[in-house]
């Protein structure tokens, strides 16, 4: 079985002091941490096509920056899943892929602490697009929720 989750606007909702935290745990300090700090403020971005210059636009969130939110998916990595549970992550997309046959028993506490550790990294799951892909199986009896919505089951995602 998988369930596939997608972050909701995972570049615009990160949360650049969780990020400086996580740099600073992994040694990362002085100017190097203070310049990626003010990277975070008063960012603001323009575009320049065939010669005219178009409003700048004020980005008060966000990183914009596939490097920096990649400090998040490496915390994201360490959550404990599970037995037989590896999640894989693409970007702003995870899957949480179970490889046991009590994987309608894992899942709920598989998702619950993927959601802890989302929330503690300021990461939103998108209920909306969160789907569960038997593979074969028969849906669970009790539908799988997250957040307290539960998931779809789907045959093809």
């Amino acid at each position: 079985m998988a369930v596939f989750l997608d972050l909701e606007k995972a570049f615009e909702l990160a949360n650049p002091l969780v990020i400086q935290a996580a740099l600073a745990d992994r040694g990362v300090g002085g100017r190097l941490l203070s310049w990626v700090g003010d990277f975070f403020l008063n960012r603001t971005a323009g575009v320049r096509l065939q010669g005219q210059l178009y409003p700048f636009y004020h980005h008060p969130n966000g990183v914009l920056s596939s490097l920096l939110f990649n400090v998040l998916v490496k915390r994201l990595l360490t959550v404990d899943c599970g037995p037989g549970v590896t999640l894989l992550v693409y970007a702003d997309d995870l899957a949480l892929v179970f490889s046991r046959k009590d994987c309608f028993t894992q899942a709920p506490i598989s998702l619950s602490r993927l959601h802890n550790k989302c929330n503690e990294l300021r990461l939103k799951v998108n209920l909306e697009k969160t789907k569960c892909l038997p593979f074969g199986l028969r849906p669970p009896e009790d539908p799988l929720s997250l957040g307290g919505r539960c998931t779809k089951p789907v045959t093809l995602h």
